[in-house]
């Protein structure tokens, strides 16, 4: 625990040092001071770094990457901006829509789910995404998470199985009411995890 936290106070470029190789490190530290400047959150552009410089992509491509997810948090700021503009534009927000931006997410179809939701969106993207490649259509992917939440189909806060032994039919707060959700149909399920 106090080793994460240190890791998390320390500068980028300190967390980059040995991890990457030293000639991406200047085009590295470009990048990530062009994200502070433009209070883009900088842990994505960080992480995208650690994993290139693990996987021992060459130096171009990995400071290439590390632009494109800079060029996405752009993105995902400006689609958080426009999705909610009552609401400041935390950090989190802008992660997560530029992680659905990088698994393929529509741009359109993530304002949607946005405007239709206050909660912190990285759930409902990440299963959206999750439901788009799976080959759902997107707007019914869309519809069901808007109105998941109305007809009770979300789980409680405690995660329990469906049957309280790691399988069966789902609880009857889990399941689609059918009136406002006729494109989601339960199967066998179980929670993941437990």
């Amino acid at each position: 625990m106090t080793l994460l936290l240190l890791l998390l106070l320390q500068g980028p470029h300190a967390r980059l040092e040995g991890r990457v190789p030293g000639a991406a490190l200047p085009g590295l530290d470009s990048l990530i001071a062009q994200a502070v400047a433009e209070s883009l959150p900088t842990e994505p552009l960080v992480q995208k770094a650690l994993e290139g410089g693990a996987k021992g992509i060459p130096v171009p491509r990995l400071v290439n990457g590390v632009r494109h997810g800079l060029v996405q948090l752009r993105d995902a700021r400006a689609i958080v901006s426009r999705a909610t503009p009552a609401r400041a534009s935390l950090d989190g927000d802008v992660a997560a829509v530029a992680a659905a931006l990088a698994r393929g997410l529509d741009p359109g179809l993530i304002e949607r789910l946005l405007s239709a939701d206050s909660e912190p969106p990285g759930p409902v993207l990440h299963a959206a995404a999750d439901l788009v490649a799976h080959r759902f259509p997107a707007d019914s992917a869309a519809e069901l998470l808007r109105t998941a939440p109305a007809c009770s189909m979300w789980p409680s806060r405690r995660r329990t199985s469906c049957s309280g032994r790691g399988g069966g039919r789902p609880p009857r707060r889990w399941r689609a009411c059918g009136r406002c959700c006729p494109t989601f149909r339960w199967r066998h399920h179980r929670t993941p995890g437990l």
